[in-house]
């Protein structure tokens, strides 16, 4: 994965799934230990926030569907880390892409095994993808 193509995923998804209203943060890729991602809330040195995307994942769907994920707490500032606000936009999101909703107790894992994909024609679906 290249910086690049998150980049341009970002802006894919935020025109798409947000309606263009996430500004866009900090993007990094840099391999971490236990995470696939990690989003930290604005600051002094990242005023729209810094997210940073593992490069270990192995298939697109993977890194695609974590910024997607990634993409909902940027929404959700003011939730708690996986809240009832939080959830609440997974299933928005989730019902313009085709998903079944999740609840609180699950909504850390979202979209789990489903693939979050923007095909050239410019719609958006997921679907259950069981590939590691």
């Amino acid at each position: 994965m290249r910086r690049a193509d998150v980049v341009k995923t970002f802006h894919e998804y935020n025109h798409l799934l947000f309606g263009g209203r996430l500004q866009e943060p900090d993007i990094m890729i840099r391999r971490m230990r236990h995470d696939l991602a990690r989003w930290y809330e604005p600051d002094g040195a990242h005023p729209a926030g810094l997210l940073i995307i593992n490069p270990a994942m192995k298939h697109p769907w993977t890194w695609r569907s974590t910024l997607c994920h990634e993409m909902i707490h940027i929404a959700t500032p003011d939730d708690e880390a996986h809240g009832a606000i939080f959830t609440a936009e997974c299933n928005r999101v989730g019902g313009l892409i085709g998903l079944e909703p999740c609840d609180v107790s699950d909504s850390w894992n979202w979209p789990g095994h489903h693939a979050v994909v923007v095909p050239l024609d410019g719609t958006v679906f997921g679907w259950e993808n069981d590939e590691d």
